[in-house]
Parts: structure tokens; sequence; C-alpha cells
């Protein structure tokens, strides 16, 4: 085990290969292949691992509940020429899951007067179908309800839709209640426990692929012809699955984002998306985009509508036949997430600091947070009991054992608090679930914890007022008066967790980072958060050779070091008043790196072919 100056404890990585020599997979080295292997591909999986296809690896659609029944509903309507009304989620995975239906349905023959769609607003309405949402596409026409990534559990919602006379198909991936009780609607959800489809790591936006492969059988059976081709929706399907932290290890979702990856230019709204949020015009080559671009940069800024603006403006522009007026959105959302980074950057320094329970004085934060202004006397000082007694008030029933964290702050803009979960739970390596304004909570979890299905345990018992999510993320409303209880029910959830060391993929000498093991690694793609997350190699045994500020405002860190035969820069991001700031003083100094490696895309006069991100770093030789 080794202790990173970041404070992470590290499993030594087994060495199964440290050469180049031929794998089972032509044109891959064992070291990359034994990596894949480690990730839990079997020997039978390589193939389809290395080469995803959607012919390959497409499920049965009909193997999943309620598909058949499901797709009937919406290929009727679109014969017989019924209007379909849509309720969609505010985030990525709901705004690309309307996008698939809408453009699937239209590209039918289907007229457009015939289809609309219906986005909550998110601080209005909340999340999921509700009545009102029924209540005006009732009112428009809609006789077909289609609800895409909510309404597992909406019995009350449904019931309503029905007593209108509307059909009612539900396609959703979200945990499902134990018991269960079905809404009166086709509900296509993998996650159900009489599903026997094996395909619970799709999306909603995988899931209404398989939805329109259905719908165009039974349309073609019907003697419909002119079916579109679904191959055109598989970038929206990309995007969802995504930015939604679907696992990208193996099955279908590889071979989604795969194929998705080339074919982002194809509808008119998603390729003028990209360009608006990439800075692109008409006049310039369509870029080309990796996993990373959909879920650090296209996905943020369609999230950012749904966060902090009009929920509407993700699925208006992904279902846009106009370019120019795609790409005028997509430089909004890009501009909007901006806005929502600086409404983060306030609140992530007040959450880590609830959490530390720090005073300011101490200077282990660049900022205080709020509640510690509110105890500044400007004739007294600091008033130390006035501020810990504040923090009593924010923090509860903490413990310093806790194997979970939960901060609240009823200031907190509801929109980001997910994001300041993920940024918690990156820096204490824990559960994490931020509260802010209304109750409104969201949560990441660590080390395997269940948290959806927490969340959906606490709303049965009685605490939350609702809740629910994924293995790994989930939201929550709640009073504050049950915040404690809260935790005490966390608490007893978690009282079994064991924290996992963090990952290292395989020792990695420094003279063998080189374009051809990069051009090797590369053919893992797409990498992913969740099953296939950009490798993290040990470079062992290096010496520091220069460390500088670098950076708009100088808190990024540029490391040189150097052994063997060779030497490399790499840089620590946002660096400043954090641990890995040690290397700064460094210099002379053997340490061993966990970096990423990647192809730079900085092709200036001194610059290298390969980008290295530092992780974490140890000091002093490592013996392996």
């Amino acid at each position: 085990m080794l202790l990173g100056l970041t404070g992470r404890h590290y499993a030594v990585p087994e060495e199964i290969s440290h050469g180049r020599q031929e794998s089972c997979v032509p044109g891959i080295s064992e070291r990359i292949v034994s990596l894949v292997r480690s990730r839990g591909v079997s020997e039978q999986e390589l193939d389809h691992f290395f080469n995803p296809t959607i012919k390959r690896l497409m499920p049965n659609p009909s193997s999943l509940q309620d598909m058949d029944g499901g797709a009937n509903v919406i290929a009727q309507a679109i014969l017989n020429g019924v209007k379909i009304g849509m309720v969609g989620d505010y985030d990525v995975d709901g705004a690309t899951s309307v996008a698939i239906m809408q453009n699937f349905i239209l590209d039918t023959g289907h007229p457009s007067e015939l289809v609309e769609f219906y986005i909550p607003q998110r601080l209005e309405e909340g999340y999921g179908v509700s009545i009102a949402s029924v209540d005006t596409l009732y009112a428009n026409g809609a006789r077909v309800l289609l609800v895409l990534d909510s309404g597992t559990g909406a019995h009350t919602v449904i019931a309503h839709a029905r007593a209108l006379g509307m059909s009612a198909v539900i396609v959703d991936h979200h945990k499902v209640d134990k018991p269960w009780n079905k809404p009166d609607a086709f509900v296509i959800n993998p996650c159900r426990y009489d599903d026997t489809s094996g395909v619970p790591y799709l999306c909603t936006a995988g899931l209404a692929i398989l939805l329109c492969v259905r719908v165009s059988a039974l349309l073609n059976a019907a003697g419909r012809t002119g079916l579109p081709n679904i191959m055109d929706y598989m970038g929206l399907a990309a995007l969802g699955t995504v930015a939604d932290l679907m696992s990208l290890n193996k099955g279908f979702n590889r071979a989604l984002v795969r194929a998705g990856l080339s074919r982002m230019h194809v509808l008119t709204g998603l390729a003028g998306l990209v360009l608006g949020v990439k800075g692109k015009t008409l006049e310039d080559n369509f870029p080309i985009l990796s996993a990373s671009d959909l879920g650090f940069s296209i996905g943020p800024a369609v999230n950012a509508a749904g966060r902090i603006s009009d929920c509407r403006l993700g699925s208006t522009v992904l279902t846009s036949d106009n370019m120019q007026e795609a790409i005028d959105v997509g430089r909004k959302l890009y501009d909007l997430n901006i806005e929502r980074r600086k409404i983060q950057s306030a609140i992530e320094p007040e959450a880590m600091a609830i959490k530390m329970r720090l005073r300011p004085e101490t200077g282990a934060l660049e900022s205080a947070p709020k509640e510690a202004t509110d105890c500044d006397n400007s004739e007294n000082g600091f008033d130390s009991v006035a501020f810990e007694a504040k923090l009593d008030s924010i923090c509860g029933q903490t413990q310093p054992d806790d194997k979970f964290i939960v901060v609240y702050n009823e200031d907190w803009h509801p929109g980001v608090i997910g994001i300041v979960a993920a940024r918690i739970k990156e820096t204490f390596n824990l559960p994490s679930v931020v509260i802010g304004a209304g109750g409104k909570g969201s949560g990441r979890s660590a080390h395997g914890f269940d948290l959806g299905s927490a969340f959906i345990g606490a709303r049965q018992a009685g605490i939350l007022v609702a809740g629910g999510g994924h293995a790994a993320a989930g939201g929550l409303t709640i009073l504050p008066e049950r915040i404690d209880d809260f935790r005490a029910f966390l608490r007893e959830k978690t009282r079994d967790l064991v924290k996992q060391p963090d990952r290292l993929d395989g020792v990695l000498p420094i003279d063998d980072v080189t374009m051809s093991l990069v051009r090797e690694q590369e053919a893992m793609e797409p990498f992913g958060s969740i099953g296939n997350p950009y490798p993290v190699w040990l470079i062992p045994n290096v010496t520091i050779t220069r460390a500088r500020w670098v950076g708009k405002e100088a808190t990024h860190l540029s490391v040189e070091f150097e052994g063997g035969r060779s030497r490399f820069s790499g840089i620590i991001f946002s660096a400043k008043g954090k641990p890995l700031a040690r290397l700064y003083s460094m210099m002379g100094e053997q340490v061993s790196l966990a970096v990423e490696i990647s192809r730079s895309s900085y092709t200036g006069p001194g610059g290298s072919d390969i980008n290295i991100i530092i992780r974490d770093a140890f000091v002093g030789s490592v013996t392996l």
C-alpha cells in the first residue's frame, strides 16, 4: 500500500507485464490487454471491448419487460395520427432522450404538430412527471403520454393521465422501490425486479434507442416505408450515456458511445450545440470529439440550463432544425456553464469548510465559509464560540468516525449542489450529500455504497420527503429538522462500509512513456469514470528538475522530472493551496508519480506529443 501526498492510499498494482510483447489482441500490447482484463473484462469479451459495434452488441429490445407493449402504443399513435406528448427530465439524459424520440417520431413522417415535449422547471416544479405537465399536454391534444427518465414510481400522476383517457409509456432507469407497485402504464426499466434483460447499465437515452428499434420494426411490419436510420441518433445516445455516468466497461454502452462519437455532426441540433459550445462557426471544420469532451464540455453546458436557467434549453437545441439557431443556443449554454461555475466556486469552499469545521484564521482554505463572516465582530475580533455554534447548527450531529458526509446550508443554490457533492466526495473520499435551498439535496457515492437505494430507504422510513437515484448518485428532498435523522440513518447504513484504496493501473517505467503506448491506450476508448476510467500509471523513482506556477492566475503547477534516458513535464491542475503544491519546493528530490498520459493537443514550440497529468505523488524511493 502506498500513501500519496494527497492523503489517499493506493494498492500497489500486481506486475502482469512490463514489456511490449504481443498479446492475444492484434496490435495491442500485453500491458494494455492485462489492464483491461483487470477491469473485469473476460477473455471472451476482449474482442467486443476493443471493437464494439452496434450490430454485435445491441440487445434484443423485446427482452425488456413492457418493451413490446410500450412500442406498440407509440407505433399505433404514429400509424393513426395520434398526438404524442413527452415529459423529460431537465438533465442531459432527459434532454437527449427527448431529442432521440422526437427526431425519430418526426423522421417517420409524423406531423410536427402531433408531437410535443414538456420539461419541468427545476426550481419551480421539481423533478419528474407531474399532474401539471400531464394536464398541459392533454390540453394541447396529446393522447399518448411518453415519460422519459422518470415515472417509475409516479402512481398518482399516471393514474391521473389514465383517468383522462391517455395511454402511458414510461422509459426510465432509476432504482425501483422494494416492494414495487407498477403504475398503470407500460414501464420500460431494466432495474425492475422482474426484468431479466441484463442491461441495467443503460441510461434512458440508451433505452430510447432500443425503443426506436422496436417501434421501427412494428412500423415496418405494418407496411410503413421510408423509415429513419436509427444510427443517426447515436450521437445523442452517446452524449446521454457519458453525461449520466454510465459504465463504459463492456456491453452496449461502449458501442453506443463509439458509434456516437463519429456521428455528432449528423443531426442539426446536436451539431449546432457542439459548434456553439466549442466556439466554432459554420465555416469551421467540425471538431473531432472524445468521450471526455462529452463529459467535461458538451454535457455540462446542457446541464447548466437545467441547473440555473430555462430547463427547456437543452431539449430545444437538440431538437432544432436550424443550424445557426442551434449554434447560438450552444453559445448561450456555454455562457450559462461559466455562470454555473461561478456559483459553484462560491459554494464549494463553504461546504468544504463546514465539513472540516475550520476557523478562517487556520488558513487551511483560501476562503472561509459565509457563516464565519457572520461571527466576525469588528470591535472584539473573531468570535470563535459563536462560529462553533453556527457550525453546529449547520453540521448537526456529525461524528468523527462517520463514513459519509452530509452538509447543509439554506443559502446554497440547489442547481449546483450535485457538482459540489462530487467535489467533496473526491476531496474526502467518502459518500457525500450536499443539501441546499428548499431542502433539495444531491449525493455522490464512493467505495461501492449504493446511494440510490439508501435514499429510497430513507424515504420509505419517512425521513425524506422524496429520494432516489442510482448506485453512484442520487437526489433527495428533506425538511431541515430531519437532517440529523438522515445522518443517523446513513450512519447505520454505512456501518460496515470499508474504504477501498485508490487504483493504480500498472507500473510504467519512465522510458516506456512513448507515443506507441499512448496509441495503444487509445484503443481502450471510450473512457468513462464508471467501469473504464482513464488509466492511472505509477512512474516510479524519478527526480524533480524544475517546478513553476503557470496559468492565468498561477494556480496550476508544471513539474519537470527525469529518470533513465527520459525527461518529461507534467501538470497539476488547481494545485495552489493543495497538498501537491509541496512538489514546488522539492527540486532535486526523488519521487514516484501517479499520472494519466494522453495525446497532447498542443503543437507549439517546445511542445511534446505526450500530455501528462499528475494525480498524486509519493515521496522517496518506491520499492516494487
